[in-house]
């Protein structure tokens, strides 16, 4: 399913609006890079501009892809799936 949200200008954002939603979705949960810049562009932000936002976080490390990772394997480590099915 494809859809955007139409309350967001889809023209030139403040990076700190989008900086701000990109935040406020890592507060819920972590998310990997590919993921939460899915999630921005269905919300109606430019890619040139959620890509520069993504790269900044990054270099914070408050969107660390070792960390979701680690996250999402325990997750499923506690639903009780295998460690070959986890890989």
């Amino acid at each position: 399913m494809s859809w955007t949200r139409t309350s967001e200008p889809s023209g030139a954002v403040d990076p700190a609006v989008i900086r701000a939603k990109a935040l406020e979705l890592l507060a819920r949960r972590e998310h990997s890079r590919l993921e939460l810049r899915q999630k921005l562009i269905q919300r109606g932000y430019p890619s040139e501009s959620v890509g520069s936002v993504l790269d900044r976080l990054m270099e914070e490390r408050l969107l660390d892809e070792s960390r979701y990772a680690e996250l999402y394997a325990c997750a499923r480590a506690d639903k009780g799936y295998g460690p070959l099915r986890i890989a």
